[in-house]
């Protein structure tokens, strides 16, 4: 696992040939495919009273014990967006910087995060965590490709470049 910033500079550094990130920003040197969106969602641990509600607005957050990405991160900027431009004022306990620790935090009740919800089907299954859509304008968190532009891509490459774009 890499931060978002470390992904673009192996790519660009020829230390990598493809990237995925998240909320992928155009770079000199960089060519961004658009690969796909993940819907985000409330989750909570099972016993949290949120869970036992299939919906939830932004704002029924305020003053819940948050467990976030760490700041520098992409998707924790675009959660905070959100969360503020809905009057949520959260009380951020934790900040990791990867979805695992985020997830085993929530699970054992130190508080709910706001995750894309394809990351959390294991744990759905074994009854650890609850999801929680977010009622009115569905979150998504849009991921994509990096490669570099001058560089021809190889065959491995390009083929798999054209297998992830086509799960969209």
């Amino acid at each position: 696992y890499k931060k978002d910033h470390q992904v673009y500079d192996e790519v660009l550094r020829r230390n990598a040939d493809i990237g995925i990130v998240a909320y992928p920003k155009a770079r000199p040197g960089l060519k961004v495919i658009p690969f796909r969106e993940d819907e985000l969602g409330i989750v909570c641990s099972p016993t949290h009273p949120l869970g036992k509600k299939s919906q939830a607005k932004i704002s029924d957050l305020d003053g819940e014990n948050f467990v976030a990405f760490e700041k520098n991160l992409p998707t924790r900027r675009a959660v905070d967006d959100e969360l503020k431009k809905h009057g949520a004022s959260v009380n951020v306990v934790m900040e990791f910087d990867n979805i695992e620790t985020v997830k085993r935090a929530v699970e054992i009740g130190a508080g709910i995060s706001i995750l894309p919800l394809v990351t959390v089907n294991n744990e759905l299954d074994r009854k650890a965590l609850r999801t929680v859509k977010i009622s009115g304008k569905p979150l998504a968190r849009p991921l994509g490709i990096l490669i570099l532009k001058k560089r021809s891509e190889s065959v491995p490459v390009a083929r798999f470049t054209e297998i992830l774009t086509d799960l969209i």
